[in-house]
């Protein structure tokens, strides 16, 4: 017989490989294609097929004979179990988000495994940019009318597939869609905030001119804009002009403010792994971090403790983001929107205008 293989995601491993064999099995039972007494495939047989492990195959078998969906007759092999339970509409939670990534990775795992503690089925759809398989998948979804949708919600997302959706709907996160559902829960980072965080640090260190290091800017990414508007609304409390702050989002550009600018200078990443083009730079120029350049990034991932000084950052936190998701689903949370405060957390790649002499 020739074994086709079905690649699990290995790349920046969003979920343990188990867990994805396990809820790829799980799904077919739910879906009633192996239907109650249907032999599954052997662990020789899943290794084969799925190119994993032998523990990994053996852990994703004995997670599902723990939740009751399938048995073992030994010399026999692994069966559906006749009285498995059946998933209702009630139960399953379609998941749309990216869940690779420094940030993503955990911030998915979390609601995920929380979900399942409760019996929650998560159908997940790993959704970060528009194409058509993607909207598709989103549109097969949202077709089999699952209860709830948790939807973080960036500009890309297709709204409109949601017009006819009778389910409930939680956005967390971000919302980037033109007008709110009036049914929908919001759970939500405050971008707006993480701005002023950001800027009032550096104001307060002494810095007075900010380098914004981000991505093309567009209409629709509310949270971006948000973002930027935060740090201009705190230059104009502070009667600072605009024109101190200088706005990049190409590699040339910032290349050439790092070794043309005036110093110290104070740069503001938006986005962690931005700040490795700034380290990487800064030791070609022979410029000290935070002695030159004061640089603060965005959304505290791993990258943070990677870079050598450690990175400076606002975290959106993601624990309480996941916390509220799951809350919201399974104590049914009556709260209509919730907007979570970021946090500055301050490593060692800012300092004091005024201690760069002793520095």
């Amino acid at each position: 017989m020739t074994v086709k293989t079905k690649r699990l995601s290995k790349e920046n491993q969003p979920l343990p490989l188990w867990w994805q064999l396990k809820e790829k099995i799980k799904e077919e039972i739910v879906n009633n294609k192996f239907l109650p007494g249907y032999e599954l495939s052997t662990e020789m047989e899943l290794m084969s097929e799925y190119e994993v492990s032998r523990i990994t195959a053996v852990k994703a078998l004995s997670e599902l004979t723990s939740e009751g969906l399938i048995y073992r007759i030994q010399g026999k092999g692994t069966f559906v179990k006749d009285n498995k339970p059946i998933f209702n509409n009630e139960e399953i939670v379609g998941l749309v988000m990216p869940t690779t990534g420094h940030l993503f990775d955990h911030l998915s795992k979390k609601i995920i495994h929380g979900l399942s503690e409760h019996h929650y089925f998560c159908i997940v759809i790993n959704y970060a940019c528009e194409n058509r398989k993607s909207i598709k998948k989103i549109k097969d979804l949202i077709d089999r009318h699952p209860a709830i949708l948790v939807i973080q919600g960036i500009s890309k997302f297709p709204f409109y597939l949601l017009d006819n959706y009778p389910g409930k709907v939680i956005f967390f996160n971000c919302f980037e869609a033109e007008k709110k559902l009036v049914r929908a829960r919001y759970i939500l980072s405050d971008y707006f905030e993480g701005g002023r965080f950001v800027a009032e640090h550096f104001l307060s260190l002494g810095h007075k001119k900010i380098i914004i290091y981000t991505y093309p800017i567009f209409p629709d990414q509310k949270s971006q804009i948000n973002l930027i508007e935060g740090v201009k609304k705190t230059f104009r409390e502070k009667n600072l002009s605009e024109k101190n702050l200088m706005i990049i989002t190409d590699e040339d550009r910032i290349l050439k403010a790092l070794e043309t600018e005036e110093k110290p200078m104070a740069v503001f990443c938006d986005g962690d792994f931005r700040a490795k083009l700034i380290y990487e730079t800064a030791e070609k120029l022979n410029l000290r971090i935070p002695g030159d350049i004061s640089v603060v990034g965005y959304n505290n991932t791993p990258w943070c403790e990677i870079f050598q000084p450690n990175l400076t950052s606002v975290s959106i936190r993601e624990e309480e983001l996941a916390d509220y998701v799951i809350e919201e689903i399974t104590d049914k949370n009556k709260n209509k929107e919730i907007l979570i405060p970021p946090k500055l957390i301050i490593r060692e790649s800012t300092i004091a205008v005024d201690k760069l002499q002793i520095y």
